[in-house]
């Protein structure tokens, strides 16, 4: 399942990072395909034994011919490795789509008042399939509803990375200025603080303003940019809002396979599931094993030292809930 498919020289897959580069009034129809989870897979291939993407069951649910299997796959292989199994690869396709999606509508946003409107292709499915949907057949959010739901927010940090530099961008669609603090901390996987800054700032209404612009040179005192992550978060007197992201691909990371401790407790209609991890984990995502099942969030970057909660409105019991929990993230 794992076999790398035939690269097709038709149909090329670009970094996602090109999306920071390509500079338009307004975009729109714009997107990456990904799998449905397992959950959906199972309801349209029950047999382990079509668990491929070259199947004849996959393929028939794939939109976008056998060409767009080789462009997921190729894409996956490159920025994030190559999957171990097939539920590591439909997780992984979802994070990639959810990442290019999010880079996007970020840079389009940084881009104001050149750029206007980012409408990403597409939001549902009419029928369970590899798809450019952020949402499933059933509903479920795959991981670029999440992100879209954050990168869309009024008020967002960005944090663009090139070869050489880092930046750090506010951009408001409020009306009236934002006045605040910038606090950005680069630390090692383990939690260890590498550098650190903080200013006092205002941001105008209706603005993208670039606050920070400093080579890695300069912050990284040594350490490796694969063994770090950076967090940028503004806080005002109404709130705050970050972006904690790596300095690398999750290929060239050196990320560690460190289950997260993990605590569940009874909530209203449900769970309320709380992590806490000793190490950064990249797209931790959490499962139930039914289709339809939605957490509060998902995909979400966990910081070592920091607990991370999350609910989900389920009938299972609280044996059926703990039995079939599952937890991953990408290494």
């Amino acid at each position: 399942m794992t076999d790398a498919p035939p690269a097709s020289p038709d149909f090329p897959c670009r970094p996602t990072s090109t999306f920071d580069r390509v500079n338009s009034r307004f975009f729109n129809e714009y997107g990456f395909q990904s799998f449905p989870s397992l959950e959906t897979v199972r309801g349209f291939a029950p047999d382990p034994a079509d668990w491929r993407i070259d199947s004849e069951v996959m393929l028939f649910h794939q939109r976008g011919g056998n060409s767009a299997n080789e462009r997921i796959f190729h894409a996956l292989e490159r920025d994030y490795g190559r999957p171990a199994d097939f539920p590591e690869l439909l997780y992984l396709s979802q994070l990639a789509q959810g990442d290019a999606v999010r880079t996007a509508i970020e840079a389009h946003r940084r881009d104001k008042p050149h750029c206007q409107g980012s409408l990403f292709w597409q939001i549902n499915d009419c029928w369970p399939a590899a798809s450019w949907s952020s949402r499933e057949y059933d509903g479920t959010w795959k991981a670029l509803h999440y992100f879209a739901r954050d990168a869309f927010d009024p008020v967002l940090v960005s944090v663009p990375t090139t070869k050489d530099s880092l930046d750090v961008w506010v951009v408001s669609d409020r009306t009236g200025p934002l006045s605040g603090w910038l606090e950005i901390c680069l630390r090692r996987f383990d939690g260890t603080l590498v550098d650190s800054l903080s200013l006092s700032t205002t941001i105008p209404g209706n603005a993208s303003v670039r606050l920070v612009r400093r080579a890695f040179r300069d912050l990284l005192h040594g350490s490796a940019r694969n063994e770090t992550y950076l967090t940028a978060r503004f806080s005002t007197a109404e709130g705050s809002w970050s972006r904690t992201r790596l300095l690398t691909s999750v290929h060239d990371a050196r990320l560690e396979a460190l289950p997260p401790h993990v605590e569940i407790q009874p909530a209203s209609g449900g769970f309320k599931v709380c992590l806490l991890s000793p190490i950064f984990l990249r797209g931790v995502y959490l499962s139930i094993g039914e289709a339809g099942q939605h957490f509060s969030d998902n995909f979400f970057d966990l910081e070592p030292g920091i607990e991370r909660t999350v609910t989900i409105q389920t009938a299972l019991t609280d044996a059926d809930f703990r039995r079939r929990l599952v937890v991953r993230s990408a290494t």
